[in-house]
């Protein structure tokens, strides 16, 4: 079987491939209108985004091939999709571009609307030519497109793996990568990417597509970012008919994201999803009820943690540590706080809309201003996409502020732009922690939900309810025993392989320490911030 795959262009596209090329065509710039007015009105492009278009045509193309003719008329495989699930380089208080690779620099501090969600999502799953490909599913490739030669891909993580960014400091580091490392652009075929941000001069280089923009001042590989990644195999014979959960949930997320409908179906029954162990969790914007109480957010987050069988809230509180580190920290309280906690700890008793209890014992890590200030200066240019909106700090009861600790990096001056929730027993720090969560989602409500008593009475949930969802979110929930397998070997300990930042530091000292915010989000800073350390 040859190493790659060329498209022949001696073959004719019969009139049934042409049609369903206008209509794949047609289906993509709807999908990336941002405000169009009726079904009935005449739709324009310019010619930056119908090449765009055509592009993405293309590889979506490329994707659905089973096999196609090379230069020898030798079939050759194609498609292995990789999943990498990583933190969104975009806090909440940013709006929502109409084209995120082509968003000007300044609005990247644009308000947030209230009408249109954030989308603080970051997931990508791309297609690669592997030769593991069932060759009675061929397609023939209009002869209108034409592709260079594919290599046959490396499959680097069979069974998934856990990494952070390969910053200046971890050159040589186990466990750390980079785009380079993730995309293998000489044999993709297609590849769905979706972030709040993407900068096209730091990401488009490693994809075999042609781009150019202006220059948009970002700051991918400057601080630490953590991710899953997974590497699929093809089925020997593609089915629709038997999905995994995992598939299944992938699916659905990429649906409500808005993906085209061709590039879900090219990819829907094609890989093997057998090795994936890990669970993925969601956030879409909605209030979730009744049956579909726990299809996302803090609810979904319990029902995982449950079934993991942890039993976390029956042990001696000593044993179980709960640690959060985000980029962006919402309007918390006491409240909302315990929300979270019980699902955390996966409660089977829930208690919504009790004010009354006091704030849980969680370690909270997010940056004071000197924090800020101490680190290098590219990591302080980037430390405009984090923020703590518990605004007036002043105001905020010092129950809340208790929890906060200070951000100091393994590699020192760098600052961090991740995600993680981090369960384990302080009292054995050989022990494997209990779990893990890593993904796109920050500290606050938006992200996951706030709990509130459900009408519709569900027993799997107590009654209750998720409301204020406002965000698309993207994670996996890793069980604890399995975090040594998807580390390198040789690591020395799992604190070192996924752990970033110092987990000894101290929590901010009251009232001196104040959480960072750059001047730009924040009303009178002069003076709100004053004196603060």
């Amino acid at each position: 079987m040859d190493d790659a795959s060329t498209v022949s262009g001696s073959t004719s596209p019969s009139p049934e491939q042409l049609q369903e090329d206008r209509d794949l065509q047609e289906a993509i710039r709807l999908s990336n209108i941002h405000d169009s007015s009726t079904a009935s009105a005449s739709l324009s492009s310019s010619p930056e985004q119908r090449q765009e278009d055509r592009d993405l045509q293309e590889a979506i193309i490329f994707s659905k091939i089973g096999g196609s003719p090379t230069a020898s008329g030798t079939p050759s495989a194609l498609g292995s999709p990789a999943i990498s699930l990583s933190p969104s380089p975009a806090t909440e208080r940013v709006e929502k571009s109409e084209r995120g690779s082509k968003r000007e620099a300044q609005d990247e501090i644009a308000p947030k609307s209230k009408l249109a969600p954030s989308l603080s999502t970051s997931l990508a799953v791309s297609t690669s030519s592997l030769e593991s490909m069932d060759e009675s599913s061929s397609e023939q490739v209009p002869s209108s497109l034409s592709s260079p030669s594919i290599s046959v891909a490396t499959v680097n993580y069979p069974n998934g793996a856990l990494r952070i960014t390969r910053t200046p400091g971890r050159k040589n580091a186990k466990n750390c990568v980079n785009l380079k490392d993730e995309i293998q652009g000489k044999s993709l075929v297609s590849a769905c990417a979706f972030s709040f941000f993407i900068g096209e001069n730091e990401f488009y280089d490693h994809f075999p597509l042609s781009h150019s923009s202006n220059a948009v001042p970002i700051y991918i590989g400057r601080d630490v970012n953590m991710g899953y990644i997974h590497d699929f195999p093809k089925r020997t014979l593609r089915t629709k008919a038997d999905l995994t959960p995992f598939e299944t949930d992938l699916l659905s997320h990429l649906t409500a994201l808005g993906t085209p409908e061709c590039f879900v179906d090219s990819i829907q029954g094609l890989y093997d999803y057998s090795t994936v162990k890990v669970h993925l969790t969601t956030s879409v914007p909605r209030v979730c009820s009744g049956d579909k109480a726990e299809n996302h957010g803090l609810l979904r987050l319990r029902r995982i943690i449950l079934g993991l069988n942890l039993k976390l809230s029956e042990k001696v509180s000593k044993n179980v540590r709960l640690e959060i580190c985000a980029a962006s920290i919402g309007n918390i309280s006491a409240k909302w706080l315990n929300g979270f906690n019980d699902c955390v700890m996966g409660r089977a008793a829930l208690v919504a809309g009790d004010d009354l209890r006091p704030v849980p014992d969680l370690k909270l890590f997010y940056p004071t201003v000197g924090d800020v200030k101490t680190a290098d200066s590219s990591s302080q240019d980037a430390a405009s996409n984090i923020g703590c909106h518990s605004r007036p700090w002043i105001d905020a009861p010092n129950a809340v502020k208790r929890i906060f600790h200070h951000y100091r990096s393994k590699d020192t001056g760098k600052l961090f732009h991740q995600k993680l929730i981090l369960a384990y027993n302080p009292q054995d720090t050989n022990a494997a922690p209990y779990f893990v969560y890593i993904g796109s989602a920050n500290f606050s409500q938006s992200a996951w939900g706030a709990l509130e008593a459900d009408k519709k009475k569900n027993e799997a949930t107590g009654d209750t309810k998720l409301v204020k969802l406002t965000n698309f979110e993207c994670g996996v929930v890793v069980p604890g025993h399995l975090v040594e397998s998807l580390l390198e070997k040789g690591t020395k300990s799992w604190q070192d392989g996924i752990v970033p930042y110092d987990q000894a530091v101290a929590s901010y000292t009251l009232p001196k320490d104040r959480p960072w915010n750059d001047p730009r989000w924040v009303v009178d800073f002069d003076k709100n911030y004053q004196g603060a350390s």
